[in-house]
């Protein structure tokens, strides 16, 4: 098992958890007022990220690891009922589904500990008109001997967009698709 499988067999315990998400779905770590701009169109949200890995040692099954994740967790104002509301209801959730959970992972070397939610709210935050949780835990993982190369996507092509303005007219003033070459 790798940490990319991991992490997403939390992604996956998080979507049956909660089904009102709208977007639940791995991310890379912290977020900028442009990239919260474009996923506020995509809520109610939740973004599950590796944030920090210590404790590292290597055994005769592979690594083992202490992994502290990070669950962020972003709403809007829903028709009657404010954003503050909803994000409360859904982080009450999202706590109950971290507490005691290996994910379905033989992985999982250990429950979740030092579990705790932050409110995230600041001025771009409330700009953006959505309220922002963050959820971190911190659990002994098996990562075993590392990626298998069937679990990566080819790289087959790149895609940006790229905006001067973001947040002001969210329109592209270039694109780039390109095709990589493949051996």
């Amino acid at each position: 098992m790798s940490l990319i499988s991991i992490q997403q067999a939390i992604v996956d315990g998080f979507k049956a958890a909660l089904p009102a998400l709208q977007t639940c779905e791995r991310h890379g770590g912290r977020f900028d007022a442009g990239e919260l701009n474009r996923i506020s169109r995509r809520v109610p949200a939740l973004f599950v990220a590796s944030l920090n890995i210590g404790d590292v040692r290597s055994g005769h099954d592979g690594l083992s690891c202490d992994v502290t994740y990070g669950a962020f967790l972003i709403t809007k104002d829903q028709p009657g009922q404010s954003r503050d509301l909803v994000s409360l209801a859904l982080l009450d959730a999202a706590l109950k589904t971290v507490a005691d959970n290996r994910w379905g992972l033989d992985a999982a070397e250990t429950l979740p500990a030092n579990i705790s939610a932050s409110n995230l709210y600041g001025a771009n935050i409330d700009r953006q008109a959505v309220a922002m949780w963050g959820i971190t835990w911190r659990q002994r993982m098996n990562a075993g001997s590392g990626v298998d190369d069937s679990e990566l996507a080819d790289f087959l092509t790149f895609h940006a967009d790229y905006d001067v303005a973001p947040g002001v007219d969210d329109n592209p003033i270039a694109t780039d698709h390109v095709a990589l070459p493949q051996e």
